[in-house]
């Protein structure tokens, strides 16, 4: 006999935040937001650098904040238009538990924009899909 699978999702490691979308059940009281990505989601602002071309061809190196991460991609907010398409590089610390600190799991990011869109405070919210990371 198999023993029952966990209805968790993947595990966080100790230490780090782990407030992801894991309920794809529609008929439960939380069927607002149902999750259909493949890889785990976290859904917690922190501060990243981002280095590309904008819209108008300038290169550009900036801090901004990344809404949400997981191993495929990243939402980010930053004050620049970029293009879809375009290639970024990201270089962010996923923060820890510890109130107070910015420590955590540094990582640096290679990606492509896949989508751009204006967001309700008036940055560009963008849709970045990793093609490379590695953890630093």
């Amino acid at each position: 006999m198999l023993p029952e699978r966990s209805k968790s999702t993947s595990p966080v490691a100790p230490g780090y935040s782990n407030k992801i979308t894991h309920d794809m059940n529609p008929s439960s009281s939380n069927h607002s937001r149902i999750e259909r990505r493949r890889k785990v989601r976290v859904y917690e602002p922190f501060p990243a650098k981002v280095e590309g071309t904008d819209a108008d061809g300038n290169s550009f190196e900036i801090e901004t904040v990344v809404d949400d991460l997981s191993a495929g991609g990243a939402r980010l907010r930053m004050p620049r238009t970029v293009a879809e398409g375009e290639k970024l590089s990201l270089s962010l610390t996923v923060p820890s538990a510890s109130e107070g600190e910015l420590k955590g799991l540094r990582v640096a990011a290679y990606g492509v924009v896949r989508r751009a869109n204006p967001s309700p405070d008036g940055l560009l919210s963008l849709a970045v899909e990793f093609i490379r990371f590695r953890i630093l």
